[in-house]
């Protein structure tokens, strides 16, 4: 029997393209949010418990319809922001293996944190941690610092290690994980098709507007800043930025990055 491999990756882009970085084809499970779309829940954690539930479910229909058919699934592939899918996995038999899109060194600051053994200091001391060089405040995602500014997110995000296939907490990765480093999981552009087109957008680029404005900058002339937050930002720069900068609600980043000379 061929093998026909699931994937389950979290609903968002940064997810999503490095999963489809092979020769798939996609079929929907619900978050419960089918009408309004995620947007419309109420707030992040409602989201998250409406899609292990509800994702749960159709997750299950999914691969029992899939079982009917020709190509039954031999194996599923799930983020491990989607922890929930290994436990669906095992209900009905299905081999599954566990997918990391972040870094190696994100996983480790998760881990550590998550155990109660990093500890970054207001002062901005370094922090000396096994594997890692010695890192300032300022390096670590905000999720290491204790402001716990989006308690449902940090949540979330550490709920991914504190499972097994077994059930139980996390003790060490090395007693539970059989890691292996895998890449690039995003294509070096253009692709082998000759396009600079990549995996998918949930959101319409503004090609014209910032494709042009690039264009125009001599090389090594401008800085990329991706996911800010409009209020890092000097007050006023987003409704008029000038030629100092330009502000666009999504551009796909490899495509920017691309513009060898410009970035």
């Amino acid at each position: 029997m061929a093998a026909h491999v699931l994937v389950l990756p979290f609903l968002t882009q940064g997810h999503i393209n490095p999963m489809l970085h092979t020769n798939v084809s996609i079929a929907s499970i619900s978050d419960g949010y089918d009408e309004g779309g995620p947007n419309s829940a109420p707030n992040f954690q409602t989201l998250v418990q409406s899609l292990e539930v509800v994702g749960s479910r159709t997750l299950a229909e999914l691969i029992e319809k899939e079982n009917q058919s020709m190509e039954p699934c031999t194996c599923m592939v799930f983020d491990m922001l989607m922890a929930w899918g290994d436990k669906v996995a095992q209900s009905v038999g299905l081999p599954s293996i566990a997918f990391s899109t972040q870094s190696c060194a994100i996983t480790s600051i998760y881990y550590h944190f998550n155990r109660g053994s990093l500890d970054v200091l207001e002062s901005g001391a370094a922090v000396d941690m096994f594997g890692l060089p010695p890192m300032e405040r300022s390096d670590f995602p905000s999720i290491a610092l204790k402001d716990r500014s989006y308690p449902a997110v940090i949540e979330f995000a550490l709920n991914q290690l504190n499972f097994n296939k077994k059930g139980l907490p996390i003790a060490s990765f090395k007693d539970y994980f059989h890691v292996r480093a895998i890449g690039p999981c995003l294509p070096f552009l253009p692709t082998a098709n000759g396009s600079n087109a990549y995996g998918m957008n949930l959101w319409e680029p503004e090609d014209d507007a910032y494709m042009k404005w690039l264009n125009a900058k001599p090389a090594n002339s401008v800085v990329y800043v991706s996911f800010a937050e409009q209020k890092t930002l000097p007050k006023g720069f987003v409704e008029n930025p000038g030629e100092k900068g330009l502000v666009v609600t999504w551009s796909p980043q490899l495509k920017v990055l691309n513009l060898v000379g410009r970035i």
